[in-house]
């Protein structure tokens, strides 16, 4: 079951990397104007989501902090909404 959990994890993380990925390449990061990816909120709310579960991903699960991130991922449902 776990290991499910773990793979489906990689799964939505690599969907949201692609997404966040191809945002950042059409609209530009930063300095674009008024269009550009941090600009706008949400995305600000998208980018930091995929920090937190490239950087949960790739730490020891052992440390508390990586536990902090974990929750903190619980915002990609809201992303999606």
């Amino acid at each position: 079951m776990m290991n499910t959990l773990t793979k489906i994890d990689y799964v939505f993380t690599g969907i949201f990397c692609f997404e966040a990925t191809l945002k950042i390449i059409s609209f530009g990061f930063i300095m674009n104007g008024n269009h550009s990816y941090l600009s706008n909120s949400w995305n600000i709310l998208d980018f930091i989501i995929v920090v937190l579960s490239l950087v949960s991903l790739f730490v020891d699960a052992k440390l508390s902090i990586v536990k902090v991130l974990r929750v903190a991922r619980i915002l990609r449902p809201l992303r999606l909404i």
